[in-house]
């Protein structure tokens, strides 16, 4: 069925109405006419369905945070590796930098009123050797990560502006590992 969004939700997804009922959309902006189709009806009491709906959403950002905890842990590895001093000392600054990004953004999240919470989650470390072209490879796939994310919760001014200083950090330091090699 085709719906016309009406406006973002505070999570960025875009909201519409039919037969009297609210429907979120994901990738969308206000005013755009989509074709959709629903995929799941909220139970009777709204109110109880977006808390959920709101604390799940939340809980993936506390996930992506451990995420980033742990892609930090792998750059750590990489600065050890790395041949030039100059590398070595980028590879910190990114480090440093995913390590405080994860921090800001539980700590934003923790003002949003929502407890941290984790998954069960595996995560593997494994002992590649290093090499810069695939350190940059994944480097920038967590910066397009960063990048979905911002576009996600971009209604939100304070969690948007911490992606977007760590995208800003992130290329910076992606430009001068490139740079100077």
């Amino acid at each position: 069925m085709r719906v016309k969004i009406e406006r973002l939700d505070d999570f960025g997804r875009g909201i519409s109405f039919v037969n009297n009922k609210i429907c979120f959309v994901s990738g969308v902006v206000p005013e755009e006419e989509v074709e959709i189709e629903i995929v799941k009806e909220a139970p009777q009491d709204f109110l109880t369905f977006l808390a959920s709906s709101q604390t799940n959403e939340v809980e993936k950002l506390y996930t992506f945070a451990m995420d980033s905890l742990v892609f930090a842990d792998k750059i750590h590895t990489y600065h050890w590796s790395c041949q030039s001093g100059f590398q070595h000392t980028q590879f910190e600054n990114l480090y440093d930098c995913i390590r405080d990004f994860a921090d800001k953004l539980v700590e934003t999240v923790l003002s949003m009123g929502v407890p941290f919470k984790l998954n069960s989650k595996t995560y593997n470390m494994n002992d590649e050797i290093f090499d810069l072209g695939n350190a940059l490879v994944k480097i920038e796939a967590y910066r397009d990560e960063l990048e979905n994310l911002k576009r996600a919760y971009s209604t939100k001014i304070s969690l948007e502006n911490i992606f977007s200083d760590t995208i800003e950090e992130i290329d910076k330091i992606i430009g001068l590992i490139k740079n100077f090699k």
